[in-house]
């Protein structure tokens, strides 16, 4: 198995406390041309997008789990 990662991981963090303070909504459908409207321009952002798939918070077309909701709304981060 291969397991995605990210060179930045301060960007990984910097998406998900987004996502935390509502900075920024959960996207209907998280792909390469969206990622860039949420404020993650670079090519090095784009591997938010296969992390976030592997931790089952995007399913396989880039729509959201249940599992970034809860992430969002509860202690489920602590």
């Amino acid at each position: 198995m291969s397991y995605p990662y990210i060179n930045n991981t301060g960007r990984l963090r910097e998406f998900l406390q987004k996502i935390i303070d509502r900075d920024i909504g959960i996207p209907a459908k998280l792909n390469t041309k969206t990622l860039p409207a949420l404020g993650f321009k670079s090519s090095f952002d784009r591997p938010i997008i296969k992390i976030l798939k592997f931790i089952d918070f995007l399913k396989s077309d880039g729509t959201p789990t249940e599992h970034i909701t809860n992430f969002r709304t509860s202690n489920y981060r602590k």
